[in-house]
């Protein structure tokens, strides 16, 4: 009997992902909405066609972190923020935390962009506030 249950329980420790890997929503989104919902979070507007790349670019399995810093890190976001490393970066932690970065974030995202990708850093940010730019099961539905 003490082996069953122990055997049971080695099992179900294998078949059962650890808390923190599983998803928070009940089924991920479709491309198309989660590309709508950052094109609306992050640039204030509906995707329009040419965003259809970056959809597919999930559909077949790029990570989305790196879509979305592609997507970030390009003309159109750094304008909006000012056109400046201390305007982009100020711009990404409004959108990712709601607040602008403290004196000592703004000075070590400064720093490292001098020497580093725009993409880089909005990939390096989305990795610390990954639930800010994740789609709300409230935001879709089937």
């Amino acid at each position: 009997m003490y082996r069953i249950s122990l055997l049971t329980c080695l099992v179900a420790l294998v078949l059962v992902k650890p808390l923190h890997t599983q998803s928070i929503y009940p089924y991920p989104p479709p491309a198309p909405v989660t590309v709508n919902f950052w094109y609306q979070h992050f640039l204030h507007r509906n995707a329009d066609l040419g965003a259809g790349g970056w959809a597919h670019g999930l559909a077949i399995g790029q990570p989305p972190e790196l879509v979305l810093a592609t997507i970030l890190s390009g003309p159109e976001y750094f304008r909006n923020a000012g056109s400046t490393p201390a305007g982009f970066i100020n711009a990404l932690y409004i959108d990712l935390t709601g607040a602008a970065p403290q004196p000592q974030q703004m000075r070590y995202w400064l720093g490292r962009s001098q020497f580093t990708k725009r993409r880089d850093i909005a990939y390096d940010l989305l990795l610390l506030y990954p639930q800010a730019w994740h789609v709300p099961a409230s935001y879709y539905s089937y």
